[in-house]
C-alpha cells in the first residue's frame, strides 16, 4: 500500500517507490506520458555532455508539443523531469475514468504529434491487455531518486523551470472529470464505442447467485457474455456504462 510512511521514505530519498497505473477495474485516476531520449544516444562520450543536453533539449520540445496540444483540447498537463533521460507530462481526473476512453484521448494525440523515432513515447496507461494474475504498468512517483541516475525528479513550470512551490502545486493542479474528456473525444467526432471483449473461459458455477429464476438460470447457462458480466459485477462491483447496458436489456 502507498502509505504516507512510503511517500515520507520517498520524498527522503531512502526508496524510490512506484505506484501501478490501472485499477483492476481498468479504471485510472492519471494518465502519463513518458516522453524520453532514445536509448542508443545514451551511448556518448562522458565529456560530451553538450550532446547530451542537445538530445535531452530534443525531448523537451517534443513534451511541449504533448503540452500544447492538450491545452488544445481543453485541457491542462504538466511536465516533470524524469531525472534520467526525458521527461513525464502528467494529466490528472477527479474520478476514476475508464482506460478505453484514456486510449481514446491517447489516439487522439498520436494524429496531432508526429512520432520521432529518436524520441520515444510511451502512454500509461497503455492499450496492453493485463492478465488476470498481472498489475500492469506503474511509474516513479515523483520527486523521487531515479536508480540508474542517482538524480532526482521534479515538476516542472510551463518554461521547464522547476517549481519553487511544490505544495502549492499539489494543492493546485487542474483535474479532469470523465464527462471533460467524453467531450473532448466528442469534439473530434470519435464518439466513444464499446470495445468487444473476447470470452473465452469463464467459470460455469451459478451457486454464488443463490437461488435464481429458470429463465436467468438458462441465460446464464447457455451466454458466456452475460454469465462474465454478472461474474464481474459480483467481484469486482462495477461495470462499465455499456456492460450495464447489455446486462439490461438482455435480461
Amino acid at each position: 500500500p502507498l502509505t504516507d510512511e512510503v511517500v515520507m521514505r520517498h520524498l527522503k530519498g531512502e526508496i524510490t517507490a512506484g505506484t501501478y497505473i490501472q485499477r483492476n477495474n481498468s479504471t485510472v485516476k492519471y494518465m502519463v506520458i513518458d516522453v524520453d531520449i532514445s536509448k542508443k544516444y545514451l551511448i556518448v562520450p562522458e565529456d560530451d555532455k553538450d550532446k547530451f543536453q542537445a538530445y535531452l533539449q530534443k525531448a523537451a520540445d517534443k513534451a511541449k508539443q504533448y503540452i500544447e496540444a492538450l491545452r488544445k483540447l481543453g485541457l491542462s498537463a504538466y511536465p516533470e523531469e524524469s531525472g534520467y533521460r526525458g521527461f513525464h507530462i502528467w494529466l490528472f481526473f477527479t474520478e476514476w475514468v475508464p482506460v478505453r476512453y484514456v486510449n481514446l484521448l491517447e489516439s487522439m494525440l498520436d494524429t496531432i504529434v508526429k512520432a520521432d523515432d529518436d524520441i520515444p513515447c510511451e502512454y500509461f496507461p497503455n492499450t496492453a491487455h493485463i492478465k488476470p494474475d498481472k498489475m500492469g504498468q506503474s511509474i516513479k512517483i515523483p520527486y523521487g531518486i531515479h536508480c540508474k541516475s542517482g538524480r532526482r525528479s521534479r515538476m516542472l513550470n510551463e518554461d521547464f523551470s522547476p517549481l519553487a512551490d511544490p505544495s502549492s502545486f499539489v494543492k493546485d493542479a487542474a483535474k479532469f472529470t470523465i464527462s471533460a474528456i467524453k467531450k473532448v473525444i466528442a469534439s473530434a467526432g470519435d464518439q466513444p464505442r464499446a470495445v468487444q471483449t473476447t470470452v473465452t473461459q469463464v467459470d460455469t458455477d451459478l451457486s454464488a447467485f443463490g437461488d435464481i429464476s429458470d429463465n436467468i438460470r438458462t441465460v446464464l447457462e447457455k451466454c458466456n457474455l452475460m454469465r462474465f458480466l454478472c461474474q464481474k459485477a459480483r467481484t469486482t462491483g462495477y461495470l462499465t456504462h455499456f456492460e450495464r447496458l447489455s446486462i439490461l436489456f438482455v435480461f
